[in-house]
């Protein structure tokens, strides 16, 4: 008869294999039943939880135990349901957090999360969602000396904060429901990037001493600006997007950036910075309606430009020089509006490794878009689609880009068919993905996420880090 074998007692290469196959559940069950096994865990999870959500397919069902096992070595934290429990762990357990994701939407939640802040000394990031009373959030984020990017969405509740008024800040972006006021002094002079939506947006004083000195990016959208906007004497790219401003005051100030614009497109020096960011003309924008002709076509070439976004129409009208300037993107945003397309023509960039689609819910995209990606698979390693339905996804496509590490799908995608998952996940095995090398698969706006989380019983589901947002 056959001696009884402990699971430790297995070869290592063994017991990795079988490691890797086994749930979450499960492997936080060995851990619990030996302290061999539950370093084996702790080994192992260190890269894998690094980032934890309570969307996170079955991640977020263990969140209490994973948040105190793994705590010192998380970055990243999202919590669109906090309770007192968690947030508690967050602040007992992860002290080397850099960047906290959470909703906000009652008075006790924002109390959990000013006491938490006092244990979070790393902070470098905060996205929240708040809709009560902030009450003395300021003075606590305050605290927070290694905080430098903060995004806030307002609730309906929020008719004024202060939380903006903070010094060290290098990005902040401030999305209110209901409109509300801030002054330009009130925020950091050391900004690199804001973006602001639905605010009335004034300057008290616009002086010599009125600049952003550091501000390279200035989105604003809906917003009443008065009387003008300090001077950006560094900025490199500029969105505004149905913003009110005097006619005299937006060309005027307009003009004094265009002056380091010209500059900025003729000096190569400046150009090998790689920082030219989508200095595009945006349909619709308010710089439109003002016929600042320095920013529209014909556009210098730019040798050295990253990062490529425009509406497909713009595109096509100026085909020759998207192609001359083509072999230096390594990321193209293509908005392909209401129109349907049949025959597309898009240029081939041999250096693309982000690839951003949306269409809008009018238009209809043929395979050769998908075809036209799947030319690009030897170096596109992150694609997102946003508005294609379903039934347009080509596995065809999946299968040619094997370099891909993250997909996000939104806006129609929202099947559940098994037998769709089922070769989507053989796919990404035969393309060498698994549980250590995962795709980020980003599922935006799921109709049932419950039913998206029953993949999880699926063959080969590991090769998949599946994210709800």
């Amino acid at each position: 008869m056959c001696a009884s074998i402990n699971i430790t007692d297995l070869p290592l290469n063994v017991l990795d294999s079988i490691y890797e196959k086994l749930s979450i559940k499960d492997k936080i069950n060995l851990a619990d039943s030996d302290k061999y096994l539950e370093q084996v865990f702790l080994y192992h999870g260190k890269k894998k939880f690094s980032r934890v959500s309570d969307k996170v397919t079955d991640v977020g069902l263990y969140l209490f135990r994973l948040l105190p096992m793994f705590g010192s070595t998380i970055n990243e934290v999202t919590l669109y349901e906090p309770t007192l429990g968690l947030m508690s762990l967050v602040g007992q357990n992860c002290s080397n957090l850099n960047s906290f994701q959470i909703a906000l939407e009652n008075e006790i939640s924002v109390k959990w999360f000013n006491d938490v802040l006092k244990n979070l000394k790393n902070l470098k990031s905060i996205n929240m969602y708040l809709d009560s009373d902030p009450c003395d959030m300021l003075e606590d984020l305050k605290s927070l000396k290694h905080l430098q990017k903060l995004k806030i969405c307002y609730g309906k509740s929020i008719e004024k904060s202060e939380i903006h008024k903070l010094e060290n800040l290098k990005e902040l972006t401030i999305e209110p429901v209901n409109r509300i006021t801030i002054e330009t002094n009130e925020l950091s002079n050391n900004l690199q990037f804001l973006k602001c939506k639905n605010l009335n947006i004034f300057s008290t004083v616009l002086t010599n001493k009125s600049v952003f000195t550091f501000l390279e990016r200035l989105e604003i959208d809906f917003c009443d600006i008065r009387p003008g906007f300090p001077d950006c004497p560094n900025l490199k790219f500029l969105r505004l997007y149905k913003t009110h401003i005097t006619e005299d005051g937006i060309l005027k100030w307009m003009k004094d950036q265009m002056q380091l614009w010209r500059s900025y497109f003729k000096s190569e020096t400046l150009l090998r910075q790689q920082s030219i960011h989508k200095i595009l003309p945006i349909p619709g924008s308010v710089v439109e309606q003002f016929r600042v002709e320095e920013i529209f076509f014909p556009f210098p070439n730019c040798p050295h430009l990253k990062i490529l976004c425009l509406d497909y129409n713009l595109l096509t009208e100026h085909y020759d020089w998207v192609t001359e300037n083509a072999k230096s993107v390594e990321e193209l945003r293509l908005h392909f509006g209401t129109r349907e397309i049949t025959d597309l023509e898009l240029p081939f960039f041999e250096n693309i490794r982000e690839i951003s689609i949306t269409s809008g819910p009018l238009s209809l995209v043929s395979d050769s878009v998908y075809d036209w990606i799947s030319d690009h698979a030897s170096t596109l390693t992150t694609l997102r689609l946003n508005g294609l339905q379903e039934d347009h996804f080509s596995l065809f496509m999946l299968r040619h880009c094997k370099k891909l590490r993250s997909l996000s799908l939104g806006n129609g995608i929202h099947t559940y068919v098994p037998e769709f998952w089922m070769a989507f996940f053989d796919i990404l095995h035969d393309n060498g993905m698994s549980s250590k090398d995962p795709l980020r698969l980003t599922i935006i706006d799921c109709q049932d996420v419950h039913k998206m989380r029953l993949l999880s019983r699926l063959r080969n589901f590991d090769c998949v880090d599946m994210v709800f947002v």
